[in-house]
């Protein structure tokens, strides 16, 4: 049986409220259209995008990237396949996603800026899209101090562009 994101998002914040703080930790942004925006700013490592992957049920476009050191992105491909339909790529080392996932994404593109960012995500959204998801896989220290900083302002500027 496929659970719907609603039933996957109810499981997530039951487990976050029994670790503590769930900002920044698969947060509800703002939903449109039936589309969820999702602000998972903690995910600074690959792993934790997709650990996260794992919990939305299918369709989803992803905003990542920031200052990046790690070399071995296409180990990843296998959670992107099938169920990432676009992808944003954001920071200094963003050209590295183009080939480490280009075979199982559809549509990958670049933003210069958060805002671009989401943006081009909106784009992206198709009839099917049941999420965005904010998840930089990376640390952001070229452009924010902390991921809390980083995820307030993926909250700013979704809500400023989409409300």
């Amino acid at each position: 049986m496929l659970l719907t994101l609603e039933h996957h998002q109810q499981l997530l914040q039951a487990r976050l409220r029994m670790q503590g703080d769930t900002n920044h930790h698969m947060e509800h942004v703002v939903e449109r259209n039936g589309v969820v925006w999702l602000n998972h700013s903690i995910a600074t490592s690959f792993e934790m995008v997709a650990i996260a992957l794992k919990d939305i049920p299918q369709n989803v476009v992803v905003i990542l990237g920031g200052v990046d050191r790690f070399n071995e992105h296409h180990v990843f491909a296998p959670a992107f396949h099938g169920k990432v339909t676009g992808l944003v790529c954001l920071g200094s080392t963003r050209d590295r996603y183009f080939k480490a996932f280009g075979q199982v994404v559809p549509l990958i593109v670049s933003a210069n800026s958060l805002a671009e960012a989401v943006q081009l995500a909106d784009k992206m959204v198709m009839r099917d899209t049941q999420c965005v998801l904010f998840a930089p896989g990376c640390p952001s220290y070229d452009a924010f101090d902390n991921y809390k900083n980083r995820g307030d302002e993926f909250k700013r500027v979704v809500k400023a562009a989409l409300i």
